[in-house]
């Protein structure tokens, strides 16, 4: 693998994590709605 294959490697890994963190908070928040009021 060269650089460039790491670095394009790294970044979409990270931006499955992220993506993935949004999707969950964004599910917990819809799903706490019927908590705290």
């Amino acid at each position: 693998m060269n650089a460039n294959a790491v670095i394009v490697t790294a970044i979409v890994i990270v931006v499955v994590v992220v993506v993935a963190a949004a999707a969950v908070i964004v599910v917990a928040a819809a799903d706490d709605d019927d908590d705290d009021a």
